[in-house]
Order: C-alpha cells, then sequence, then structure tokens
C-alpha cells in the first residue's frame, strides 16, 4: 500500500523536528491504513450480509413463482381435460347427425322410388 500522507506543512514540519515529522508521517500513514482496512472490512461484511438478504428475498420469490406454475400446470391440465370432454361429445353428436342424414337420406330415396312407381301407374291410366 502506497503512503497516503509523505509530507506535513512546513511550520510542523519545523515543530516536530527531522526525526518528529518522520515518526508522525509514519503514524497518520499507519492510522490511515488501518482505518482503510477496518472500512474494507466493515463495508464487506455489509456487502455480503446484504448480498445474502437479497439472494433469500430472491429464492423466496422464486418458491412462489416455482408454486405459482405449478397452479398454472394443474389449471392447463384441467383445460386439457375439459376439451378432451368437450371434443367426444362433438365427436358423438356428429356421429347422431350422420346417422340423422342417413335416415333422412333412406326416406327421401324410398319415397322418391315410390313416387316414380306411382306417377308410372298414373301415367298408365
Amino acid at each position: 500500500m502506497s503512503a497516503l500522507v509523505q509530507k506535513v506543512p512546513k511550520r510542523l514540519g519545523e515543530v516536530l523536528g527531522p526525526d518528529g515529522t518522520v515518526e508522525f508521517v509514519d503514524f497518520l500513514n499507519h492510522s490511515f491504513g488501518n482505518s482503510q482496512t477496518n472500512t474494507i472490512e466493515i463495508v464487506s461484511d455489509r456487502f455480503d450480509r446484504r448480498l445474502k438478504e437479497e439472494t433469500n428475498q430472491i429464492r423466496m420469490e422464486m418458491s412462489g413463482l416455482r408454486s405459482d406454475f405449478s397452479d398454472l400446470r394443474a389449471d392447463f391440465a384441467d383445460l386439457r381435460a375439459d376439451f378432451a370432454d368437450h371434443q367426444s361429445e362433438i365427436k358423438s353428436e356428429i356421429a347422431e347427425i350422420h346417422k340423422a342424414i342417413s335416415t333422412q337420406t333412406k326416406w327421401v330415396f324410398g319415397a322418391i322410388i315410390g313416387l316414380i312407381g306411382a306417377f308410372s301407374i298414373i301415367l298408365k291410366f
């Protein structure tokens, strides 16, 4: 780590003398270095604690989202079952309509044959 304080004001240097100035500069650099180290440790601890809190919040939110997604999956499964039921109902109704059309076609064909026979008898007279 580089020295934070390299020289002192001229008047203070005169009061302390050359040896006192060197010792005072060393003292200040040592104190500032310790202060910086302590500050970094405190900030690092706070950051770690905050990071853990935020991570826990994110985990809780993700857990909530997982339960929401499982609810959505269940809802989609219910919708699929409903669609399958409706599809089978529609198929059975279509089959009934085909039967009705087939029956009507038979009656219409029978009526046409009957009318042809009736007209041919009427035309012979």
